[in-house]
């Protein structure tokens, strides 16, 4: 069984950002995936596109890496094949454990530290940090509330830049 989680889908267009289709086996839920994540193109020509949406599934992809990718007529849309250049920025996904705890207060408390997010559901959401900002900060603020039992985080993009 494959689990789509999809943005839209749409033909490239060197003047618009497009949609490229990133398949891989997810091993946190055991199963063929599918998600959709709009790109801005950088060259149609050579297949380049730049990561706009924050990775809801997709584990090693962050905003703004520069993925090549080509139409592929089966599928009717631009499909992913490598990643061509890391940003430095990084994913962490993070789930709210604790049902007294809302979610847009978490998120209040990373987009007061610089990092934006988007929400999945109203327990899961997936957050960017950028490749300037202090991972160190942002670290001890999830290790604090995971201590708490407030939420869990993965980091499924951790770039050169924020290792520890």
């Amino acid at each position: 069984m494959i689990k789509q989680f999809n943005r839209m889908n749409t033909k490239p267009d060197q003047h618009q950002s497009v949609k490229i289709l990133f398949r891989f086996h997810s091993e946190l839920l055991d199963q063929e995936v599918m998600e959709i994540i709009r790109a801005e193109t950088i060259n149609m020509e050579m297949g380049k596109y730049r990561i706009s949406d924050i990775p809801f599934y997709t584990p090693g992809i962050a905003t703004d890496d520069i993925v090549s990718a080509t139409y592929d007529d089966e599928e009717e849309m631009l499909k992913y094949h490598e990643t061509l250049a890391s940003s430095g920025n990084s994913i962490v996904w993070v789930v709210i454990t604790d049902e007294e705890t809302s979610i847009e207060d978490v998120q209040e408390i990373f987009l007061d530290l610089g990092c934006d997010s988007e929400e999945v559901s109203e327990h899961f959401f997936a957050m960017e940090v950028k490749s300037s900002a202090s991972y160190y900060r942002i670290r001890d603020k999830l290790i604090e509330l995971k201590s708490e039992g407030i939420l869990d985080y993965a980091e499924s993009c951790l770039s050169l830049v924020h290792q520890y």
